[in-house]
Order: C-alpha cells, then sequence, then structure tokens
C-alpha cells in the first residue's frame, strides 16, 4: 500500500524522525486500499477415510456454503447434516459414497457451523 502523508511529517514528505535506542519501533500510515474485501471461512472434518471441507464464500453477491466430501473408501448409509445459522438443517443421504463429491446451497447468514456425519461399516 502507498504512504500516506501524516500531521506529524510537517511537510516532509514521507520521512518521520525515530529515537533509536536499543530496540526501536515506527509506524508509518498506509492508504486503504480501494474496492471490497470478501472473507472466506473454512473448516475441515477428517474422521476415519471421510474428509469433508466446508467454506462459506460470496458469490455475486449471495454467501454460499461449499461442502467437498471426499473418501477412498467406499462408506455405506453416509448421512451428511448441516446446521443452518438461522435454524434447522440442511441433510445429504448417499446409499454409497466413494470418490470425492462438492455440495452447495445458498444461506443468509455469515456464521460457519459444524457439520456432522455418520456412516454404517459392513
Amino acid at each position: 500500500f502507498p504512504p500516506l502523508k501524516g500531521p506529524a511529517h510537517m511537510g516532509e514528505g514521507y520521512a518521520q524522525r525515530v529515537l533509536v535506542q536499543g530496540l526501536a519501533v515506527a509506524d508509518f500510515p498506509l492508504k486503504a486500499p480501494r474496492g471490497g474485501i470478501t472473507v472466506e471461512r473454512t473448516a475441515i472434518l477428517e474422521f476415519g477415510p471421510l474428509r469433508v471441507e466446508k467454506r462459506l464464500v460470496r458469490l455475486e453477491g449471495k454467501l454460499q456454503v461449499l461442502l467437498h466430501l471426499r473418501s477412498e473408501e467406499p462408506l455405506e448409509d453416509l448421512t451428511l447434516r448441516d446446521p443452518l445459522p438461522e435454524g434447522g438443517e440442511k441433510t445429504f443421504h448417499f446409499p454409497l459414497f466413494q470418490g470425492e463429491k462438492t455440495l452447495s446451497y445458498e444461506v443468509s447468514e455469515a456464521l460457519l457451523t459444524d457439520p456432522e456425519v455418520r456412516w454404517r461399516y459392513p
């Protein structure tokens, strides 16, 4: 970010006087960047052969939850329950899951909740 002239500089450009005695610290003001900043949040759940990565992203002005599931082993009767910030939950069920799959849905609040998974071993 480019430097910002402060009132303490008194016409001296971007110079700043610092008294150095041992360890010294000097702060320089910087111009704020232009544009918007999007914060992305991520949670990772690893349990046995299953890995669930949950991301909260802003796409085209809407908040989207992306759930990426991955398992090298076949998992029978896999159920993923994801609590919603406004109450209730999204539930996804797979009679047999193996490999990778990405699921998505829209939310109204930027709160990241923890998903729950369960499956049955043969």
